[in-house]
């Protein structure tokens, strides 16, 4: 890699960050990241269930692409504080998840 992408500690090939919020469906959101490429996608945090079977989640992982968690859904500073420890606290690994 000529220029990498860091972000904290992790690199990344390339700089496309898709959004997640848009898909028409979990199957077509894994096809967009296939074929994009893309490392990350944003995930608006307020709005999913992490634990369910076949979730967004589950899409990212089999995508190997990493959770960036925004805070879509608040509507206090309060409430996307929280939100964003949450995630934090939540997704804080190499990968998006930790079941």
């Amino acid at each position: 890699m000529e220029d990498p992408f860091v972000v904290a500690d992790a690199t990344f090939s390339s700089r496309l960050i898709l959004g997640t919020g848009g898909a028409s469906s979990m199957e077509a959101l894994e096809r967009a990241l296939a074929a994009s490429g893309a490392e990350m996608a944003t995930v608006a945090l307020r709005r999913i269930t992490p634990d369910t079977q076949g979730s967004l989640i589950d899409v990212l992982e089999r995508a190997h692409c990493r959770l960036l968690p925004n805070t879509a859904g608040c509507f206090t500073a309060h409430d996307a504080v929280l939100t964003a420890r949450l995630a934090r606290k939540r997704f804080r690994q190499t990968g998006s998840s930790s079941r």
